[in-house]
């Protein structure tokens, strides 16, 4: 499994881009800026606050405590009356249940003060690992809140290659000394809300140690780009049929997996359509006949790398008949790609994820030359020399081309196809 760090995060700079990004922000997150008079209520603002905007926040917070100022009445209350306080924000049904239930047990139990320890705070109705960590941190103890601003700006910057917020928080942890665990969340919320919003992000407000490195700007471009292609009904129509038939290719047969390995390893170094040209040639023979055969029909069509070529084919007949048994008895689909790395020759990263893609995955980029060649014009990545392409490389470009899959909301798979023909024109196998 790939680590959680996207680049080599230097902390120091990471700390100065903090910095920055706290004497952006024109006012604090309703949280940092709304002082509540007891600690339950804090407690249920934070709650409340979950999913909801900061205004509706705090017109519910203040409708619901001058109903209830003491939490002995919250308790005693009308499920029904702190529904109507609360709506609109958002689950406000639930939330209600939640907060009438929380009150009971915090009188009950701990002689109506929160408690300020996390495995006993996300024990309580209402409060996950976000309000748990949000509270604390309003308690001055060191934590971080990982809220969907937080979990965005941390994966765009990019501090972090994350899919979860517990993760984005662990990994922030090991960045920021423990001291500053607290004006994480409370400069990123705030920065999430007025400037580096979801939608249309004010670039031109974000300060430059941030904006000079962020790789979602660097994207913007590009992320244009796939959604105009995805608009013209014949690409996308060429896209999902190629999609069809990878899905196709999926349900086929042990001989028909070997063969779509075979063009793969054909493909490396030379033109998908010189690829093509060699497994026709090929294609009777290539589970029986010696390796100077097939050579010698390589060589006649062109290839480049007949003799080699054809000593892999010949060497990866060992696992005709269990290759798409084996592959797809691998749960995780790295360890399944460094199965195939390892054991079918002439299949190393680049050609093991477009043989993945063409019989129906879609875990991984395919960095070809083209796709390579595009980042780098877009200015996302630096040029690489021939052959400089390392493991370590490959694997953070990939990371790159996760990102641009996830905000373009395009899956690997489609995304390779519309970035081919945005380069080439067509729609290739």
């Amino acid at each position: 499994m790939p680590s959680s760090v996207l680049f080599e995060v230097k902390k120091d700079f990471a700390i100065r881009q903090l910095k920055d990004i706290r004497n952006s922000i024109r006012f604090p997150a309703l949280m940092d800026r709304t002082k509540y008079s007891t600690d339950w209520m804090t407690l249920m603002a934070v709650i409340l606050s979950a999913r909801t905007k900061d205004s509706v926040t705090e017109e519910a917070t203040k409708r619901l405590f001058l109903k209830f100022s003491s939490l002995e009445k919250l308790a005693a209350g009308n499920i029904k009356d702190i529904t109507s306080l609360i709506y609109p924000v958002n689950f406000y049904k639930n939330k209600a249940k939640k907060l009438l239930s929380l009150s009971q047990i915090l009188i009950e139990k701990y002689e109506g003060k929160p408690p300020l320890d996390f495995k006993e705070l996300i024990s309580l109705p209402g409060v996950g690992r976000k309000s748990a960590n949000l509270y604390l941190s309003l308690k001055g103890k060191p934590s971080i809140t990982v809220d969907t601003h937080v979990h965005r700006i941390a994966n765009r910057i990019p501090w972090v290659d994350t899919n979860k917020p517990e993760d984005t928080e662990k990994v922030l942890k090991e960045i920021f000394p423990r001291d500053m665990w607290i004006n994480v969340s409370k400069f990123l919320v705030p920065f999430g809300q007025q400037i580096c919003r979801p939608r249309s992000p004010k670039c031109f407000l974000c300060p430059y140690s941030v904006r000079n490195s962020c790789l979602y700007r660097k994207c913007v471009g590009i992320l244009r780009e796939i959604s105009q292609i995805k608009k013209d009904k014949k690409v996308a129509a060429l896209v999902e049929k190629r999609i069809r038939e990878f899905s196709r290719t999926f349900k086929s047969g042990e001989r028909r997996w070997f063969v779509e390995a075979t063009f793969c390893i054909l493909t490396a170094n030379t033109s998908a359509k010189m690829g093509s040209r060699a497994i026709d040639a090929i294609k009777e023979d290539m589970f029986e006949k010696d390796a100077k055969v097939l050579e010698k029909k390589l060589r006649a069509v062109g290839y480049r790398f007949p003799s080699s070529r054809a000593r892999y084919i010949v060497e990866n007949r060992k696992f005709l008949g269990r290759l798409k048994r084996t592959i797809i008895s691998f749960k995780d689909p790295y360890s399944r790609r460094e199965w195939v790395v390892k054991n079918i020759k002439g299949l190393g990263y680049k050609e093991s994820s477009h043989f993945f893609r063409n019989v129906g995955y879609k875990d991984f980029a395919i960095l070809d030359f083209h796709i390579l060649d595009y980042l780098r014009r877009k200015g996302v990545i630096n040029p690489i020399r021939k052959g400089a392409l390392s493991r370590k490389k490959y694997l953070q470009i990939e990371k790159i081309m996760n990102k641009i899959s996830k905000w373009s909301n395009t899956d690997l798979s489609r995304l390779d196809l519309y970035l081919w023909y945005m380069e080439t024109g067509e729609v290739l196998r």
